[in-house]
């Protein structure tokens, strides 16, 4: 997710027993203000739970540590994550005690994730916007315009002259006829956005009636969402064959689509840092345990050999493996080195649980691009592998079709 911030923003898994494992934003190297990697400062346990507590459910709670001193502090709620922002330094030198109440009660008085104090919405034109946009209501707006003549004046010149319009059919909406509401609905997907269908849905799945009747929608489109999910799987397999497409765009497709990875996972993690690199993917299994996701040219051979004569294969000693390949089998090998030796230390920094010995799979290249022969070669090398899974991202693609038959066929019997 891209942050609506002044300068790039760097993040890191906050500590699991300081921080609560929650990830942290910053706008600055750790190691100016932090006297080591640690995940982790004075009193910062108190910020996170109230951060957790607060962070509306669905969402993933966040802190976006900034040495800006203008900055306001505020939260930042996206479609999935719930980011407090807060001036580290300044909270720093005032935590003492219960840091994150005694910080707030002095500055914005309120809970930490909750809307500044009105003089700081008024001194910050971006938070006043954000405010507004989250509770202006037409009925406060007719209410304004109604006490003094002139502001039905100033609301003609911001909306080009147009007479105010009578807000009062909003106020007996639950009165109109159910055969309404079925041309509304029938307008609807064209006239909204994904941000407002998301706010519609919240608010609709609001009390239990809500997202029982929501639940019952979904269970009956089904079908469809699995025909979107074919939809998705064609894309990909159009992505792996047109020869241009980077291994950067695939990495965002399938942070997209992360059930293109399979259904083993409850959280796949993206870009996670740990010492000594960065993984493209951490998937998190059922079982709590990571396995490894990492990415590489989907051009790549994986496999060479000398060319054939007739019907007789090259020599072995003619077999090797690319450049690519080679490359990643090294790479992932640290990786799994570092996540099992050094298993607390990535636990305390990045909030990266049960490391040890993770599985891990390649992504690399295309089967159909191979000779028979190094099909051979690289399923020999997948046998003697020890929890490594070489798979060419045609595979990739054959898998998620594959689990999505299934389901389809499984579906099927129970309509029947």
């Amino acid at each position: 997710m891209t942050l609506p911030w002044r300068v790039p923003l760097s993040y890191r898994w906050g500590a699991s027993q300081r921080l609560l494992g929650i990830k942290v934003y910053h706008d600055f190297q750790w190691r100016d203000l932090f006297p080591d990697e640690r995940t982790q400062f004075k009193n910062g346990l108190s910020l996170a739970r109230l951060v957790v507590d607060d962070c509306p459910p669905g969402n993933q709670p966040a802190l976006l540590l900034t040495i800006d001193e203008d900055a306001v502090e505020r939260a930042i709620d996206s479609d999935d994550e719930y980011i407090v922002v807060v001036r580290i330094a300044h909270y720093l030198r005032e935590a003492t005690g219960d840091a994150a109440a005694a910080y707030y009660a002095h500055g914005i008085r309120q809970r930490i994730t909750q809307l500044a104090a009105l003089d700081q919405i008024r001194e910050s034109p971006e938070l006043l916007a954000s405010f507004l946009d989250a509770h202006l209501t037409p009925e406060l707006i007719e209410d304004w315009s109604c006490a003094s003549p002139e502001r039905l004046d100033d609301l003609r010149r911001v909306t080009g002259g147009r007479e105010r319009t009578d807000l009062t059919p909003l106020r007996s909406m639950e009165a109109i006829p159910v055969e309404v509401w079925e041309v509304l609905a029938e307008m609807l997907p064209t006239l909204l956005d994904d941000e407002t269908r998301q706010l519609i849905l919240n608010a609709i799945t609001v009390d239990p009636n809500g997202r029982r009747i929501a639940t019952e929608t979904v269970g009956a489109r089904i079908a469809e969402r699995i025909i979107d999910t074919r939809h998705a799987v064609a894309e990909y397999e159009r992505l792996i064959i047109t020869g241009d497409t980077s291994e950067t765009e695939l990495q965002s497709y399938i942070q997209d689509h992360p059930w293109m990875v399979g259904l083993d996972y409850v959280q796949i993690r993206p870009k996670s840092l740990i010492p000594r690199g960065q993984l493209d993917f951490c998937l998190e299994r059922f079982d709590g345990f990571y396995d490894i996701l990492e990415l590489k040219d989907p051009a790549d051979p994986i496999v060479l050999s000398a060319s054939t004569m007739g019907e007789i294969p090259p020599a072995a000693s003619s077999y090797r493996i690319s450049a690519g390949l080679a490359n990643a089998l090294a790479q992932v090998h640290v990786y799994r080195d570092v996540l099992t030796t050094d298993a607390s230390t990535v636990e305390r920094l990045y909030g990266l649980q049960n490391s040890r010995n993770p599985r891990v799979i390649i992504v690399i290249g295309r089967l159909v691009m191979m000779t028979s022969d190094c099909r051979r070669v690289l399923e020999q090398i997948n046998l003697s592998l020890n929890r490594v899974e070489i798979m060419p991202y045609d595979i990739l693609g054959q898998r998620a079709a594959g689990w999505l038959s299934n389901i389809e066929k499984y579906l099927t019997r129970l309509a029947n």
